[in-house]
């Protein structure tokens, strides 16, 4: 899986975390929303480096587009639409997201 490290990768990474500490929550809780282990989740926070799928999620999460609602539907059984992470089943997108979510990752990480 790509890591991204990028100043934009980074600069989401840092607001995570900062949003992780304002909720007073755990790597666990805070991470799990994303489908992250705690120990990638601990990467993650030590390096800044982030899977891209977990880099759309997360700014798609942050700028508010995708609310905690979304993130904690139950995941629908649909191989198409699956992201693996580590080796663990990612959150399931709609379609229509996940290409909107391409759209993003294309845009501000690719340029």
């Amino acid at each position: 899986m790509k890591l991204l490290n990028t100043s934009a990768v980074r600069e989401v990474a840092h607001q995570a975390i900062s949003r992780r500490l304002n909720l007073k929550q755990s790597q666990t809780e805070f991470w799990s929303r994303f489908g992250i282990s705690q120990a990638c989740a601990s990467r993650i926070e030590c390096t800044s480096q982030v899977p891209a799928p977990v880099y759309i999620l997360l700014r798609l999460y942050l700028s508010g587009r995708l609310q905690e609602s979304d993130l904690a539907q139950t995941p629908r059984q649909s191989g198409r639409d699956q992201f693996l992470l580590n080796g663990s089943q990612h959150r399931h997108l709609p379609r229509t997201d996940l290409e909107l979510a391409a759209d993003v990752l294309e845009m501000k990480v690719d340029r």
